[in-house]
């Protein structure tokens, strides 16, 4: 006998969802385990959830399923590092910026992915970093919020530098196309936000960009803000007792509802509703039921199974000569004097 199909789960109707979210996935800094984020979230009554850890895309699968499963619209999204040249290793204090990145279909999906990679095969330096020449290669398909306080253009407003925060607004419109950049505003109670808000209002108001609300979900309930502290003194070796160690200076960064988000927000309720508006321009679909296998081109008059079995050996010829070359060299000098070793030590 045949199984029924389960019903599909109604979505909810808050006014509001959130697009700032770190999993556990994002390591000793996010607290909220997928399976109980997407259930609290479900409780609020979101129509839709993103994830957006820092700098990695690993949670998005079960996130995905999750999602699908409570009846929740997923958005895969990401915490960008950027940095102004993601090959420079040199200079362990150059500044990194947050930028959080969502894809807008399956085209930003995919470029989302590339980002990721490239964050840590090229950018990797203490964290997987991306620069503005990455994402010019792989805008398409993404929306852009510009950050929290940690944002190119938040730093910039907080520090008076109005022709800055122009600049990087310029550079992102370029990179990312009109209408899909919008002005990220937080209220988590820090002290660098009462300087930003302001201006972020200023720059909406004068660019006709529009602001949406965030809260950089970083656990689910107010009550376990003291359980991530314990979280962020593990990441850095710290112990509670300390006074000069890492911590967040709120107890705010929580899975918030509707309501709690709207009373953050006063004299901004369209950039809570806007929250909705860049929920329905992101419609990504990951096909998990299908095998995925690359499709290969062949020349005119042939098949491909010659084709891919030509190209196999050449590849498995080629890696096999390239391995047994390294390792007779490392057999070669493991057998030589400890002082030839030295000598001939590659010097970078």
């Amino acid at each position: 006998m045949r199984e029924q199909a389960e019903p599909p789960v109604a979505r909810g109707t808050a006014g509001f969802c959130h697009l700032h979210v770190h999993t556990h996935y994002s390591a000793l800094d996010g607290a909220c385990k997928v399976d109980e984020l997407v259930a609290r979230a479900s409780e609020l009554g979101m129509p839709a959830l993103a994830i957006t850890d820092h700098g990695v895309l690993s949670g998005i699968i079960q996130f995905y399923q999750q999602c699908n499963k409570a009846g929740i619209k997923p958005i895969i999204g990401l915490e960008a590092y950027v940095v102004e040249d993601r090959f420079r290793k040199e200079g362990q204090n150059e500044e990194r910026w947050h930028l959080t990145l969502l894809a807008r279909d399956d085209t930003g999906y995919r470029n989302l992915l590339k980002l990721g990679s490239l964050a840590f095969l090229e950018g990797y330096y203490y964290k997987p970093r991306m620069d503005y020449v990455a994402l010019k290669e792989h805008a398409e398909g993404l929306i852009c919020l510009t950050g929290c306080a940690s944002g190119r253009l938040s730093r910039a407003l907080q520090n008076g530098q109005t022709a800055a925060a122009d600049a990087e607004i310029k550079r992102l419109l370029e990179i990312f196309g009109e209408g899909n950049v919008y002005l990220e505003m937080q209220e988590t109670g820090i002290r660098e936000l009462a300087e930003i808000n302001p201006r972020l209002s200023e720059l909406a108001a004068r660019t006709g960009l529009k602001l949406v609300a965030t809260n950089d979900v970083h656990y689910l309930r107010e009550e376990n803000a003291v359980a991530h502290d314990v979280l962020l003194c593990i990441q850095t070796g710290s112990r509670l007792s300390e006074e000069n160690r890492m911590r967040f200076s709120s107890e705010e960064f929580f899975l918030k509802d509707e309501k709690e988000m709207l009373s953050a927000f006063p004299d901004h309720p369209e950039a809570v509703a806007n929250s909705l508006e860049v929920a329905e321009r992101c419609n990504v679909e990951i096909k998990l039921e299908e095998m995925l296998i690359p499709r290969f081109r062949c020349p005119r008059g042939t098949t491909k199974p010659p084709i891919c079995a030509s190209s196999a050996k050449r590849v498995l010829s080629a890696g096999t000569a390239a391995r047994w070359r390294r390792r007779s060299a490392n057999a070669s000098r493991a057998s030589s004097p400890w002082w030839k070793r030295w000598v001939s030590r590659p010097t970078s």
